[in-house]
């Protein structure tokens, strides 16, 4: 069984970018614009001649943020901009599973896609935009307020 002490961190982060580039490119988009992105590929010289170079140090997916206004919502006049980061990923799959638990509101399909999340199970792990979505704004809002 995995459990989120044993999952390795690069697969863990990179699981954390898919989500974040999934919910970018088509989830949350209906809500919000993209002011300021975040995310370049560097070179990292490898410690030894022939040495794998692993994922976090090939890109920057531990760095990764956006910064998304919210045209919906404005306070005061003024739209609202919010910063989507690894932070806000890890926080929103924790708050939307919690509220599925506690509330059964969610598709069959998002929980089941929440729940490997949460658990570090993300072989054979199928998610979509609209679970990106769910989980941007619980880890932005604590709630779902779009959608």
């Amino acid at each position: 069984m995995t459990t989120e002490s044993n999952v390795i961190p690069n697969e863990k982060a990179e699981m954390y970018f898919d989500i974040f580039v999934t919910a970018l490119e088509g989830g949350i988009g209906y809500w919000s614009v993209c002011e300021e992105y975040h995310w370049r590929r560097k070179f990292v010289p490898t410690p030894e001649p022939g040495a794998k170079i692993t994922v976090a140090e090939e890109s920057d997916i531990f760095g990764f943020y956006a910064v998304v206004r919210d045209e919906e919502e404005p306070v005061d006049g003024e739209p609202r901009d919010w910063r989507i980061d690894y932070g806000t990923i890890e926080k929103g799959i924790a708050k939307a599973f919690q509220y599925a638990v506690e509330n059964g509101r969610l598709s069959d399909y998002n929980f089941v896609a929440l729940a490997k999340l949460k658990h570090g199970r993300f072989d054979n792990l199928d998610f979509d935009a609209e679970t990106a979505d769910i989980i941007v704004q619980f880890g932005l809002f604590g709630e779902l307020v779009y959608g």
